[in-house]
């Protein structure tokens, strides 16, 4: 029989998301080929063994689940950067894929909280040219004025430029050769964003150097009439789109299949009891100020390089 060919995908985590990361790799393995092999790696900084135990239901023929710890890795940058809110240092995590993965040429970096409909091969497969990432434009950033304004008025870039970070094709060879480590190593220390943190990062580093793809690989819950809902292939319940904390999410139904093919059904229908009022209103709270963010970095009549 042939050698399979090996996809390496990463996502990062710490215990709170650990039960959604499931659901993830289910969508995964689930919309994979028999015929391929899915190289899953868990970036963490620490996890219980118990959680770490129970996800060796994805050691199949076909797929395998690595948990790799990154605390030595984020321990440099710790002090640099910024953490706010529902953000936590796993957002990082992604900053560290050519380091300790360069024996791919390509790798997938993805979000926990994504539901695949498809297999995520074929997205391996398109042409980046000499970029060093393939990304979707995001979805929220073009359809919130203010978020567009933020863009272009603060990061110098247009909305329609400005990229999703949660599903996010890396070219280790193009990302070595064009010295991406070494000027993000100067950034990290020089400016810090509040806004979308590692995602405003990741814009300003990478201008220039991505490969949009359709936005069918990086579906927000976000109504759209123009979109073809038969040209699915991934669903990101970003921003507070989360099936497993209201229930008219658009495209929830594929969250819950998932979900129930998981060790952790139980808990996440618990953690859904327990979204309570104070939960909805710390979130909206977290949304408030997350505008209001932006409408101070407007009003400064600076971009991120002049402050």
């Amino acid at each position: 029989m042939d050698k399979k060919h090996i996809y390496p995908v990463v996502f990062a985590l710490d215990d709170n998301y650990v039960p959604y990361l499931a659901v993830s790799i289910q969508s995964l393995i689930d919309n994979g080929s028999k015929d391929n092999f899915y190289k899953i790696y868990a970036f963490h900084t620490g996890l219980s063994e118990e959680h770490i135990n129970m996800f060796s239901v994805y050691n199949t023929d076909n797929s395998s689940v690595e948990f790799v710890n990154v605390k030595p890795q984020m321990d440099r940058i710790r002090d640099e950067v910024c953490i706010r809110d529902n953000y936590t240092e796993t957002i990082y995590f992604r900053l560290f894929i050519p380091e300790l993965l360069p024996e791919y040429k390509r790798v997938l970096y993805l979000d926990s909280d994504i539901s695949l409909v498809s297999d995520v091969a074929e997205l391996f497969n398109i042409d980046m040219g000499d970029n060093v990432v393939a990304a979707a434009r995001d979805e929220a950033v073009a359809a919130v004025d203010i978020f567009s304004e933020y863009t272009i008025k603060y990061l110098g870039i247009k909305g329609t430029d400005y990229f999703n970070s949660g599903v996010l094709l890396i070219d280790n060879e193009n990302y070595r050769k064009q010295g991406v480590k070494e000027r993000s190593d100067k950034m990290i220390s020089k400016f810090a964003f509040e806004v979308a943190p590692d995602q405003d990062f990741l814009n300003v580093l990478l201008y220039g150097k991505v490969q949009f793809f359709d936005k069918r690989w990086n579906r927000m819950p976000m109504p759209d009439p123009n979109f073809d809902d038969s040209n699915l292939k991934l669903i990101h319940y970003n921003l507070n789109f989360k099936p497993w904390r209201f229930s008219d999410i658009l495209y929830g139904e594929y969250f819950w299949k998932y979900a129930e093919k998981t060790p952790f059904y139980d808990v996440i229908l618990h953690a859904k009891d327990e979204y309570d009022d104070e939960a909805k209103a710390r979130d909206e709270r977290n949304l408030a100020r997350l505008m209001q963010f932006c409408r101070d970095y407007i009003d400064s009549g600076k971009r991120y390089d002049e402050e």
